[in-house]
């Protein structure tokens, strides 16, 4: 683990993706104005999964998927998604591996922001 949480080097953005080298993600008590079973002495604890890279949770299953498959980095990844998945796809292959060809096939009612951001990230639309 990165206990200083400072990434350098050639492998800097690679390694803040890996989870094995990332501080454990907060856990935070819900306050009890929020906690209706408080009352109870029932605690209750969120995890802040937006401290994730990215603030998307969408990160750790498309990071499991690309790991489960050695060979993606050498071929075109392809998801029906408009979201936060094919975003998250997008992002780690390019970290990973620098593999820039990530294309999401998106409704055509997608907002022209939505279909702006993906674009920023470098997937095909």
């Amino acid at each position: 683990m990165n206990h200083l949480n400072v990434f350098r080097g050639p492998e800097s953005v690679a390694n803040y993706y890996n989870p094995d080298n990332s501080p454990p993600l907060p856990l935070v008590e819900i306050p009890d104005r929020l906690n209706p079973f408080r009352r109870d002495g029932v605690r209750i604890y969120a995890k802040l999964l937006t401290a994730l890279p990215a603030q998307n949770v969408k990160s750790l299953p498309a990071l499991g998927m690309l790991l489960a498959q050695p060979d993606a980095a050498d071929k075109s990844i392809v998801e029906a998604s408009s979201g936060s998945t094919v975003l998250s796809l997008g992002i780690l292959s390019r970290v990973l591996w620098g593999n820039e060809r990530v294309t999401a096939f998106v409704t055509n009612k997608k907002h022209p922001d939505s279909l702006k951001l993906l674009r920023f990230f470098g997937l095909k639309v």
